[in-house]
Order: C-alpha cells, then sequence, then structure tokens
C-alpha cells in the first residue's frame, strides 16, 4: 500500500527519466508505474515506494536525501 507520497520536482523528474532510459525490460511493472507518472502532468504527489525503487535501480549520481531535498511529504491521517 502507497502510504507516504512525495511531492513532484523537477529533479525528481530527472531521476525517473533516467530511470525510464536506463530501463532494458520495457514490460516490467515498475517501467509502466513510472512511465505513466511522467506522462500525467497533473499528479501533484509520487508514492514514495516507487521514488526508491526507482533510486535503486538509477546509476546513484546523487544521494536520495539531495533528491528528496524541498519536497514536502504526504502522509494520509
Amino acid at each position: 500500500m502507497n502510504l507516504v507520497q512525495i511531492e513532484r520536482t523537477s529533479t525528481i523528474e530527472q531521476l525517473l527519466e533516467n530511470v525510464l532510459e536506463k530501463t532494458e525490460n520495457k514490460n516490467s511493472n515498475i517501467y509502466k508505474q513510472i512511465d505513466n507518472i511522467l506522462q500525467s502532468k497533473s499528479t501533484k504527489y509520487i508514492p514514495a515506494t516507487i521514488l526508491l525503487e526507482a533510486y535503486k535501480l538509477s546509476d546513484k549520481e546523487n544521494y536520495l536525501h539531495e533528491i528528496l531535498a524541498g519536497s514536502d511529504l504526504f502522509v494520509p491521517a
């Protein structure tokens, strides 16, 4: 379940775009989820689980706390 969500920022979008470019399996679940998020410009918050999976697949040029800097977290009550 995706309880924690993170505000979409340009840094996060860039991370997601880089992961999409480097992902070989275009049919994987994470690829489809990231692609859907990037195509939907109205999505303000991204599930933290997707962002963490994307970070694991990334080349880790930046630390996770650097990517999340300035982002708001949304945790439903």
